[in-house]
Order: C-alpha cells, then sequence, then structure tokens
C-alpha cells in the first residue's frame, strides 16, 4: 500500500532541493510510465522512464563537478578520463544505472528505438518488457537519493513492499456481446446501435495483507432496434501482468431495456423472467491464462 507520509518527505525534499525542476520532472516522467504499467505497453513505459534519466543526467553532472572540485563538464570528462561527448551517457550509466551496463544498454535502445523507429515493435516490446522493472528502480532511487530524502527515511523507501510500483487501479473492463436481430440493429433516429454502461464501484476493502476487495454493481441498458436483442454478454476483467491470486465472480446483475428493469439471478438459479433471453457473463483474467501458458488466446 501506499504511505503518504513518504510521499510527502519525498514531495517537501524535492520542494527545497536547488533542482526541484528536474527532479519535479524527472518524477513526473515516472508516473506517467506507471500509467503504462500493463503488459503491451512496455515500450512506453520505459520510454517515459529513460526521459526521466535524461531530465536527472545534468543534475548527476553538477553534482560530480562538485564532487570531483572540476569547474566545467570538459574538467569533468578529462578527470573521469572519457571524451566530452561521453559524459552525459557514462554519467547515466555509471550513476543513474549503478554500472547495470545491460539495463542502461536495454533501456537507451528501446528508447531510441520506439523514437526513431528502427527496431521492429515485437523486438522493441520484448526488449522494454525485458528491462523495464529495474530500470523502474533505478529511476526511483535516483529521485529519492538526489533530492536528499533524509536517512532511514530514504533507506525505508526503498526496501520491500515500496521498491515494487503501484498503479492506480490496474484493472480495464470490455463489455462484450452479440446482436441479433433482422435488419438495421440501430434504433430509429440513430446511425448505430449503442450500450450505456454504468459501473460503479458498490465497496472497496484493504485487506491486512495488502490485498483488495471489490465489490462492482453493473448496469447495462442497450439502446438498440425493437426486435433486435442484445444476447451473449459477457464482461471482461484485463489486469497488468502482476495478477494476485483471487477470483472474480457475479453475484447479481441488472439488465435495463425498454425502460423496463430485469434482475437477474445469482449463477446457478433459474431465471426471473424465462423471456428475456439467457445472458452469460464470463469474469475471468486472461493475461494470468497467458503468464501460465505462454500462449495468447486472442
Amino acid at each position: 500500500p501506499a504511505n503518504v507520509g513518504f510521499l510527502s518527505h519525498l514531495t517537501m525534499a524535492i520542494a527545497r532541493d536547488p533542482d526541484n525542476v528536474r527532479l519535479h520532472r524527472a518524477s513526473a516522467h515516472y508516473q506517467q510510465a506507471l500509467r503504462f504499467w500493463s503488459f503491451g505497453d512496455e515500450t512506453r513505459a520505459v520510454g517515459q522512464l529513460w526521459m526521466g534519466f535524461e531530465a536527472l543526467t545534468p543534475v548527476v553532472k553538477r553534482r560530480e563537478m562538485t564532487r570531483t572540485g572540476t569547474s566545467s563538464p570538459s574538467d569533468l570528462a578529462a578527470a573521469l578520463g572519457i571524451e566530452l561527448k561521453s559524459l552525459d551517457g557514462t554519467l547515466r550509466r555509471t550513476v543513474l544505472f549503478e554500472g547495470d551496463t545491460k539495463a542502461y544498454g536495454d533501456t537507451k535502445e528501446a528508447s531510441d528505438g520506439f523514437e526513431h523507429g528502427y527496431l521492429p515493435l515485437d523486438k522493441l516490446r520484448v526488449i522494454a518488457r525485458g528491462t523495464r522493472d529495474a530500470s523502474a528502480g533505478y529511476l526511483r532511487k535516483a529521485i529519492i537519493t538526489l533530492s536528499g530524502v533524509p536517512e532511514p527515511t530514504a533507506a525505508h523507501m526503498l526496501r520491500e513492499p515500496y521498491d515494487t510500483p503501484i498503479i492506480g487501479f490496474p484493472i480495464t473492463k470490455y463489455l462484450r456481446g452479440v446482436l441479433q436481430g433482422g435488419g438495421d440493429p440501430a434504433p430509429p433516429g440513430d446511425r448505430y446501435p449503442s450500450v450505456t454502461w454504468r459501473s460503479d464501484i458498490k465497496t472497496f476493502r484493504l485487506r491486512d495483507d495488502g490485498r483488495n476487495d471489490v465489490q462492482w454493481n453493473e448496469s447495462i441498458t442497450p439502446k438498440i432496434a425493437p426486435g433486435t436483442q442484445l444476447t451473449a454478454i459477457r464482461i471482461e476483467l484485463w489486469s497488468g501482468d502482476r495478477i494476485p491470486a483471487g477470483s472474480a465472480t457475479m453475484q447479481r446483475a441488472s439488465i435495463e431495456c425498454k425502460g423496463e428493469r430485469y434482475d437477474l439471478p445469482s449463477p446457478g438459479q433459474q431465471p426471473a423472467l424465462t423471456r428475456w433471453p439467457r445472458v452469460r457473463w464470463r469474469f475471468f483474467l486472461r493475461r494470468l491464462r497467458q503468464l501460465i501458458t505462454g500462449r495468447s488466446d486472442r
């Protein structure tokens, strides 16, 4: 779970630091990377992480100049025994990536290959998927360290469970169904059939083990032509690539049609209104199956 106290320490440290603009920029790129923290979006996540490293490079350069007693980037390059044109890359690799040559190289390759379009997307995803977590760890640590968060708070922020990113809400829901009937399925006056879908969180509970219990209320209102039916309705829950153990089941659902509300029974019970076509709800985490089998079921 997120620790608001740690976030307050980090925010204050960044605000007070002379390099607060670049530290804030790097934090914003890290936050944007978390928006792409799902299976299939690793390339964009790594691209944001790389921009975070680029934002911090001048900060590291100034602090290394202070540490070595040099007064210019060229003097710092000479002190490190490298050419000036290699200074930024060297500092990113040795300081920000802490000498992890593979993570540095893969992150740079994924970012450059995506930005300049010289690598196929499937190869980009493989590279980004392999380096995303490590790169995020290095950027997170650099932001905390460079902002000057005092010890032992900084050390605590870098330990488990806070060393693993928490994305805002790791579930995306899709509604699917089949339209049955003859003729144009759109209602009179409309070009297309449509569905109004309202999904409300009824309860949300944080358990002692850090996991969550969530209950939704789903309300579906098809807007379709008379004589057309929306059947084989199902809701799919897609999550990221770190799916906790658990299950999702339907307890009760409501389908609204032509101004009337139909209350569907819980699974295993007989329908209260047999005139409504059988509705099947499937809740599943498809990504979990892919992780287990290594194959896509698309």
